[in-house]
């Protein structure tokens, strides 16, 4: 794999309303939408909204039984409109054994947004019981 895809290899999990099915040109299409909102839908997911009228969700969708997932996020997103998507970046967290939660297992990952005006962090979290666990990190891009 070159540098370039590798560069581009984020954009290659995204689902959804793309004009081009090839790699560069699906990048070409998504890097530098403009961004119109940034919205934490409360819970799972996260909604960057562009001003071509398409919708980026990001969110966890590997619910199990036995497991409450969910997704944080402790930075200003207001201050991303007006800005354009760069990158899209999945990064490691941990996992906390303990018995503080009725799960006895609480993991993190860390979904890092990068836009022309700074970046943000989000922080999914996923308590189960041991037995499952793990992410099923999803981005899909609606019209």
């Amino acid at each position: 794999m070159t540098v370039a895809e590798r560069r581009m290899a984020w954009v290659r999990d995204i689902e959804g309303d793309f004009e081009f099915t090839d790699l560069f040109a699906r990048y070409t299409e998504i890097v530098g939408l403009k961004i119109t909102a940034v919205v934490d839908t409360g819970s799972d997911q996260l909604a960057i909204h562009f001003d071509d009228g398409r919708i980026l969700m990001i969110g966890d969708g590997g619910q199990n039984c036995c497991e409450n997932r969910y997704m944080t996020c402790d930075d200003d997103l207001s201050g991303h409109e007006g800005g354009q998507l760069l990158h899209i970046d999945l990064c490691a967290g941990g996992e906390d054994v303990s018995d503080e939660d009725s799960y006895g297992r609480h993991e993190t990952q860390f979904v890092k947004v990068q836009t022309t005006k700074g970046s943000f962090t989000l922080c999914t979290h996923n308590e189960h019981n041991g037995y499952y666990g793990g992410f099923c990190i999803e981005a899909k891009l609606h019209r």
